[in-house]
């Protein structure tokens, strides 16, 4: 699978959408970088599942990486660069400030974003 479809397939299963799995590289390890306020929860536990039925199995083809910021956003920007600097597949982001940070971070890696209005917010036009 090439990582634009890897990228895909994250987006749709963060946002809920059902997608039928693609033949993978065999061998291929994916990187995944989580920047969120909270600890790994009932959401991310969906999307994990969903990733798993795709055929993206952490700890056997998928490596998670987990920043949380809590109530301490100053600390988004630090989290951010430690992320970038593992080159993950594709970046996923909960809420403006993780967002913001991981843009200012690196405009190579995608992002996934993750917040509740993201036209009110200024991320799409």
């Amino acid at each position: 699978m090439k990582r634009r479809e890897f990228i895909a397939l994250l987006g749709a299963a963060a946002g809920g959408l059902p997608l039928v799995a693609s033949a993978q590289e065999q061998g291929r390890t994916y990187r995944v970088g989580f920047l969120y306020p909270n600890a790994r929860g009932a959401p991310q536990n969906a999307l994990f599942e969903m990733l798993a039925r795709a055929g993206f199995v952490e700890k056997q083809n998928l490596i998670v990486e987990w920043r949380t910021f809590g109530q301490r956003a100053d600390m988004t920007s630090e989290f951010a660069a430690e992320l970038v600097k593992l080159w993950p597949d594709v970046m996923v982001a909960g809420g403006d400030p993780a967002i913001r940070a991981l843009e200012k971070a690196s405009s190579r890696i995608p992002i996934v974003g993750i917040t509740e209005d993201m036209l009110s917010a200024g991320f799409v036009n």
